[in-house]
């Protein structure tokens, strides 16, 4: 048994639906109208005589009114030889004590007690419509607490020294006009305010109760083989009724579910609030706690469950403090929330912690932030551990809208992360997995990053990413993407420049959608679609769109393989001066420029670049490929080029430096220009390659080597072809 001081203690299987509820609830307010049965005395019932005896009213007494003989409100009862006995017990089918005046028990007695000031076992009601009073101090040890032991207990007016209900199996109906239940810890009772104890019973709430000085609200301790706790508040129409939890001191509860069994708690129609926690999952069982058309308010934390499973429906909601958490679930818990919100307020605040083994399961769930300008909460939801699944729903407002760091994390059916000024949607690290499919990561102001990996897995599959500076960024793990759609802008001011893709160490493969940079105000703002400076890039029919900046940046020392994908917009097409590049098919539109600021194909340093069946068009000025370098070529940088077709460009082909190697394909000018135009390096025209409508064809300056050979052909406007 749980150490006392809920004010209500409950522990009987009983009927979960409201309808059976209400029908109970109905039969025994018929016992308020029935008429009055022959009397049959067990003892001290129901008028009371002797002051030297317990009260004790049993199925004999039938339905009655507990009265004094000798008028006035107070029953002394001397507990003496009566060590361990219940002041007043209630007990028997068809026992109905009801009280219809305030009344006052004062208990005395030279002896220990052990048990409750008022006990009703299974089968007897007592029915207290008028105020109740207690006072035990004359007895060492007995608990001011009322125990339900199988029977029921309906309470009309305010109890007075009663510092909680125990509940055993039956039902306690509080009627609108208790308003406070004061707990307290004296010999034997923890500081709850209700407590289920064994296998549950059931706790109806006809209005608003506050609960001062508890440690918990409602305390459900339940064991054995099973067995269900039920707590209901009837509030009318849409109206919840509100249980609000009071405690000058910390760790204050709300309700609280030590569970070491299989049992069955049902938590419906409240509005809970207070300070400490909300809600608390816990003990060493594998029973269910449900959470119905229930809102937790104001608490530091939420929810938390760390055994057991927990479920959350009828939206349901968890508004929590500035630097609290919403929802918590570790140690060995399940949990899930179908519909409702978590809302936090201000800086530090986390919606959903997940550190357990189990799964949490979060289905149209809206987590949001609702601090100001600047006091972003930390995490929408942070994962170390288990499996976190999300099927619609949305996070905004948060620094990172989920972080996972360890378990495995599933977003699918439209979820939606809003990324708030500098925040990040998704930020995955250690051996995390995620996956995420046909949700939707977007900013608000240009600003922030997409996706960011430090570490683990991610898989992507028709995914949006939208409005941020950065799409992706890598720098270690796995990306996995499939029909993804980044949009990233280039932010204001100097150097902020938008990033589609951006890899600096592990792999990253892309299979269909697309990338497009818009470029922002201000120098330097130019965009990035995809940038490799570290790590193994693969792009297959993926649609590269920007305007100005670079479409493809190769700086790894590693592979970047793209086949059929195509780049335009760009100032610069690709730029590889690192590592193996490899370009089958696609194609490459040049954005219109002057001088040596716009090229399709640019290769420096040590890149090694191999182009086959790409397609390279200008607008009539610019570079089709450019390589450059200062005896990069010695340190066998090379290009190749097999049937690569070149248009609409002022020069197609410009070597410095280096080795490029042609093989077929074909350049054609605009009737000005240069076909090939190099300055050093080696350039080799193997077989069947086509020049024509350029002024000169090929232009060899310098130190370089040019070799010709096979059926090449140039067809020249100028002076001369070579």
């Amino acid at each position: 048994m749980l150490g006392y001081g809920n004010g209500f203690v409950f522990s009987k299987q009983s009927c979960l639906f409201m309808v059976v509820v209400s029908t109970a609830m109905l039969a025994g307010l018929s016992l308020i109208t029935s008429h009055t049965k022959a009397y049959a005395q067990s003892q001290n019932c129901t008028i009371v005589s002797d002051n030297n005896k317990p009260i004790v009213c049993d199925k004999s007494s039938g339905t009655m009114v507990l009265n004094i003989n000798r008028g006035g409100k107070e029953i002394k009862i001397d507990m003496s030889g009566h060590s361990g006995k219940e002041a007043v017990k209630i007990t028997g089918s068809g026992t109905n004590i009801m009280t219809t005046k305030s009344l006052k028990f004062t208990v005395t007695g030279a002896v220990k007690g052990s048990g409750p000031v008022i006990k009703v076992e299974k089968g007897g009601k007592l029915m207290l419509h008028e105020g109740v009073e207690v006072d035990v101090t004359g007895v060492t040890g007995m608990k001011k607490v009322i125990m339900v032991d199988g029977g029921m207990l309906m309470v009309d007016k305010q109890l007075t020294g009663v510092e909680g209900v125990q509940v055993k199996g039956g039902m306690i109906v509080l009627g609108d006009g208790v308003k406070k239940v004061v707990g307290g810890r004296s010999e034997g009772w923890g500081g709850s305010g209700v407590e289920f104890i064994g296998t549950g019973g059931t706790l109806m709430m006809m209005g608003d109760v506050t609960f001062e000085g508890v440690t918990e609200g409602i305390n459900i301790n339940g064991g054995g083989s099973g067995g269900a706790a039920n707590v209901m508040g009837m509030g009318m129409g849409l109206e919840k009724t509100t249980m609000t939890v009071k405690n000058s001191g910390s760790g204050v509860v709300g309700i609280k579910v030590q569970d070491t069994g299989k049992i069955n708690a049902t938590v419906m129609g409240l509005k809970i609030v207070g300070s400490g926690k909300g809600v608390v999952m816990g003990g060493t069982g594998k029973g269910t706690l449900m959470l119905n058309m229930v809102e937790i308010s104001g608490f530091e934390k939420g929810v938390e469950a760390t055994a057991g499973t927990l479920k959350m429906m009828g939206e349901s909601k968890i508004t929590f403090k500035e630097g609290g958490t919403g929802l918590e679930v570790k140690g060995g818990a399940s949990a899930t929330m179908m519909g409702g919100k978590i809302v936090g307020s201000g800086t530090g605040s986390k919606g959903v912690v997940m550190e357990s083994e189990g799964v949490l399961m979060l289905t149209n769930v809206d987590i949001s932030n609702v601090g100001g300008s600047g006091s972003n909460g930390k995490y929408g939801v942070k994962m170390t551990g288990g499996t976190v699944v999300m099927m619609g729903g949305s996070i905004m407002g948060f620094a990172t809208g989920v972080e996972a760091s360890k378990g495995t994390l599933k977003m699918m059916g439209g979820s939606t992360i809003t990324v708030k000024e500098n925040g990040t949607g998704l930020s995955v690290s250690g051996k995390a997995s995620a996956t995420m499919m046909g949700a939707v990561i977007k900013g608000t102001d240009g600003k922030g990053y997409g996706v960011k990996m430090t570490g683990g897995t991610v898989e992507m599959d028709k995914v949006g990413i939208l409005q941020v500076e950065k799409g992706v960024e890598v720098t270690n793990g796995t990306v996995t993407m499939m029909g993804t759609t980044i949009m990233v802008k280039s932010g204001a001011g100097n150097g902020n420049y938008g990033v589609g893709v951006g890899v600096s160490g592990g792999a990253v493969s892309m299979m269909g959608g697309s990338i497009m940079v818009k470029s922002g105000a201000g120098n330097g703002n130019y965009g990035v679609g995809v940038g490799v400076s570290g790590g193994s890039a693969e792009l297959m029919k993926v649609m590269i769109m920007g305007e100005g900046g670079t479409g493809v940046y190769m700086g790894s020392t590693e592979t970047l393989k793209m086949m059929g994908v195509g780049i335009s917009g760009f100032e610069k097409g690709v730029s590889a001066s690192k590592g193996t590049l490899v370009m089958n098919m696609g194609s490459i539109t040049v954005k219109s420029g002057v001088g040596n600021g716009n090229y399709g194909v640019g290769v420096w340093g040590t890149a090694d670049a191999t182009l086959m069946g790409t397609e390279i068009k200008g607008k009539g000025t610019g570079y089709g490929v450019n390589g450059q370098g200062t005896g990069v070529i010695m340190e066998g940088g090379t290009v190749k080029m097999d049937g690569v077709k070149i248009s609409k460009v002022e020069k197609g082909v410009s070597v410095s430096n280096g080795r490029l190697v042609m093989k077929g394909g074909e350049i054609k000018g605009m009737g000005t220009g240069y076909g090939v135009i190099m300055g050093g390096g080696t350039v080799t025209m193997m077989d069947k390659v086509w020049i024509s409508n350029v002024e000169k064809g090929v232009e060899a300056m310098g130190t370089g080597t040019l070799k010709m050979m096979g059926n090449s052909t140039i067809i020249f406007t100028g002076d001369y072809g070579v």
